[in-house]
């Protein structure tokens, strides 16, 4: 299976092992709640995954690598304690709190939240002193005396072992306690998590024309080899730092990423070359609608791989614009929410009274924000929402009587960027149709489709363009459809 059916598939587990009857009692008793064992290659998002669970959920989070761990951090240190039994005093032997299980309760203590995953990588990798423990947590959720919480559902991970020389096999004693979900690299599921992600477009475009760099791992003559998932997405936040830093992002740069000689050379030749485009084939006048004749008829002369470039530079500018746009305009409705609901109390107020109560709603939010950043749920998006409500309202604080004014100018500002956007969207449709073609344009209307943030903007503010040629897009997945059914019939034919 893919990352994204695991996602899925683990969001599923984690709902029914938190079912309860009308007695308040698990529907599936905690002994017989398999642990989740996700095992694939490395790199390839098992850990983002757990971490987007837990967002999407609003349940904590708290992980650990199994590798670090000796037996005496899993289960807690030994000491003697005093028991009487039959009238007669003994010394036996105990344990202190496990610093797993410790964590967690103060993961609760400090989040408020009650429900949440235990996620402990790297499972098949524990020391040889821990081993022989480990079955048992695997049945009944113990490290030592101590069980983890209620509430709580353990997902474990591992790589098998042709990437790792530490992993131990489980036996098949160990393997029927968990539920096995094995995944593998797949770039399309890849693509459309990394699309929404913000994945820089010279590695996006780079990887559609080149698909067998996504994934790599092999030994060769001179040493490991490898390109991950993960690699690509930790160079893609550093690509976008290092162009904002006007740094140069060379082979070096790559390779602290990449560990790949040939994809190395490949990509750094690509992304200059993207680079160069930039300035080179009239974005600017693009979006503008400043489109000449003899820009056309340049652009129409180019092979498919420059027109590829020049479309993906496209609709990088266009739908990073949009994403912003959307997250500003779902901060926006989240504020006024906010403001509704505290309508009547600001009206009866006068300006001090006012202040106080902006002030206060900006430090619940703060309380609310550390409190999810200490149960590790806290996104991207969550962070941006954070800073943006929390700066409106402190900015409210200061000018309480005319706040409402205030806010409007943020929305003015909202509505004066849709513009500026649906006009450049429009500039573009038209360049591509004129200069490119229908081929181009399926690539454009499925990237749109494809982005989530894209469509939103699209379907809450219209885009004649997009109904224009959506037709196009329709026709063409039916003839792919179409393919790939006589594919399929040849396929079992040949078996024949």
């Amino acid at each position: 299976m893919n990352i994204l059916e695991a996602k899925e598939q683990i969001k599923k587990t984690i709902h029914i092992y938190l079912k309860k009857d009308t007695y308040g009692e698990y529907r599936i008793p905690v002994s017989k709640q398999r642990p989740v064992f996700l095992i694939g290659a490395p790199g390839i998002g098992k850990t983002a995954i757990i971490e987007q669970i837990a967002q999407e959920m609003d349940i904590a989070l708290v992980a650990y690598s199994m590798t670090h761990h000796t037996r005496q951090s899993a289960l807690g240190l030994p000491f003697f304690e005093d028991r009487e039994y039959a009238g007669k005093s003994f010394k036996i032997s105990g344990y202190t709190m496990s610093e797993i299980i410790a964590t967690i309760y103060e993961t609760m203590e400090r989040s408020k939240k009650t429900q949440g995953i235990l996620f402990l990588d790297e499972i098949n990798c524990v020391s040889e002193t821990l081993t022989p423990s480990m079955l048992q947590f695997l049945q009944y959720k113990t490290f030592g005396r101590h069980q983890i919480p209620e509430g709580w559902v353990v997902i474990t991970a591992g790589n098998p072992p042709e990437y790792n020389r530490s992993v131990h096999d489980f036996d098949i004693v160990t393997l029927d306690r968990l539920k096995l979900l094995q995944v593998e690299p797949d770039y399309e599921t890849w693509k459309a998590y990394a699309v929404n992600r913000g994945i820089h477009q010279s590695i996006l475009s780079f990887l559609d024309m080149n698909r067998n760099y996504f994934y790599s791992v092999k030994q060769t003559a001179s040493g490991k080899e490898y390109i991950t998932a993960r690699g690509w997405e930790d160079l893609s936040h550093a690509i976008t730092l290092y162009e904002e830093s006007g740094f140069e992002v060379d082979e070096t740069m790559i390779g602290g990423y990449i560990h790949h000689a040939s994809c190395i050379q490949a990509f750094s030749d690509y992304y200059h070359l993207y680079i160069s485009y930039q300035q080179k084939y009239h974005i600017r006048e693009i979006l503008a609608g400043a489109v000449t004749a003899e820009i056309v008829e340049e652009a129409s002369d180019m092979a498919w791989e420059e027109q590829f470039m020049v479309l993906s530079i496209l609709i990088s500018t266009i739908t990073g614009a949009m994403k912003k746009n959307t997250e500003t305009d779902d901060n926006l409705h989240r504020l006024l929410m906010i403001l509704k609901e505290k309508k009547q109390e600001i009206a009866g107020e006068k300006t001090e009274g006012r202040r106080r109560i902006f002030t206060e709603l900006a430090a619940g939010l703060e309380t609310e924000y550390r409190q999810s950043e200490q149960a590790y749920v806290v996104s991207e998006t969550g962070r941006t929402r954070y800073h943006f409500l929390k700066t409106a309202l402190q900015k409210f604080a200061k000018v309480p009587d005319e706040y409402e004014a205030a806010y409007q100018s943020l929305v003015n500002e909202l509505k004066a960027d849709i513009t500026d956007i649906r006009e450049r969207l429009h500039h573009m449709f038209g360049y591509i149709e004129a200069a490119f073609g229908s081929r181009a344009l399926y690539v454009l209307m499925n990237r749109l489709t494809e982005d989530r943030a894209a469509y939103t903007f699209i379907e809450k503010n219209g885009c004649e363009d997009y109904e224009k040629h959506r037709d196009l897009l329709m026709l063409t997945d039916k003839r792919q459809d179409i393919l790939n059914r006589i594919e399929e019939r040849n396929e079992s034919l040949h078996q024949k």
